[in-house]
């Protein structure tokens, strides 16, 4: 699949995708931070990097995979958890709707800390799902932890992964998936959690906030833990070494883990797969 990495930071959903997981090749990085586009061009030197999320533009079917971890900042408990409001870091999540509108790609990953599940009683995660349901997506969520596989941090985060309505999954109401959805038609938005996730019923807020959606009959294997990869530096421990400057620390504090981001990863093979063959 080729993928478009939004908030690419250092490429860690690129490295997972080509080098753990082997589900596709990156063919465009979108990063603002200067450091980091050092690194990506060191790593991926014939990829191109747009820096600004905002002025960046697709076309329908350029890319099959959307990756992103949006900002944190305004989600995070140790943030002043200003939420997606107009001008807040975090609001640039809707520059990620407004991308997967314009290219419908095949699926859509993003990343962000545990808190979007609990930020303003739950209203911000609904906000999430309406938004990507308005796509026409469905989703599949889960919280998975650095120290789940066995790393040496906890870590804790969401991923989501949003595919069309239409792959393989029961009829609902709502336009055809080569049509905008109507802003007057009510949808109801499909999802379900990955089981086995580090915390699978992570409390009453996210129970509240799920009640209201309907399962599909895809499910991640509840032995998710085959998905992950073992680590290929040090064995299993990531400790970083004393004396590193602060903008490469700071770029690996923002980074997924690319062990982490290969189990919704695989899972998002084998869903491809799954589509494919049924097609």
């Amino acid at each position: 699949m080729r993928i478009l990495d939004l908030f690419s930071g250092i490429g860690g959903f690129s490295y997972s995708a080509e080098k753990l997981v082997g589900i596709g090749k990156t063919v465009q990085f979108v990063e603002n931070n200067q450091y980091c586009q050092q690194i990506l061009n060191k790593h991926w030197p014939q990829i191109p990097i747009h820096s600004d999320i905002r002025t960046f533009n697709g076309n329908k079917g350029d890319y099959d995979l959307l990756t992103g971890g949006f900002p944190c900042q305004d989600l995070s408990t140790g943030g002043k958890e200003r939420g997606l409001t107009k001008g807040t870091r975090s609001s640039l999540f809707y520059e990620v709707i407004r991308l997967l509108r314009e290219i419908k790609p095949r699926f859509l990953l993003l990343e962000n800390v545990k808190h979007l599940l609990h930020h303003n009683k739950g209203e911000t995660f609904k906000e999430v799902l309406k938004q990507i349901s308005e796509s026409g997506y469905v989703c599949e969520w889960n919280v998975i932890s650095c120290d789940s596989i066995q790393g040496c941090h906890k870590r804790e985060r969401i991923f989501i992964i949003a595919y069309p309505e239409h792959y393989g999954l029961p009829t609902t109401e709502g336009c055809p998936s080569n049509e905008q959805p109507s802003k007057t038609k009510t949808r109801t938005q499909t999802v379900v959690k990955f089981e086995g996730g580090s915390q699978p019923n992570s409390g009453e807020d996210v129970q509240r906030v799920t009640s209201e959606w309907k399962p599909t009959r895809h499910l991640l294997d509840p032995n998710w833990q085959s998905y992950s990869v073992k680590p290929t530096i040090s064995g299993t421990d990531a400790r970083i070494p004393f004396g590193l400057y602060k903008n490469r620390i700071t770029a690996l504090g923002n980074s997924v883990s690319p062990q982490v981001a290969a189990i919704p990863l695989t899972r998002i093979k084998e869903l491809n797969e799954a589509f494919t063959t049924s097609t």
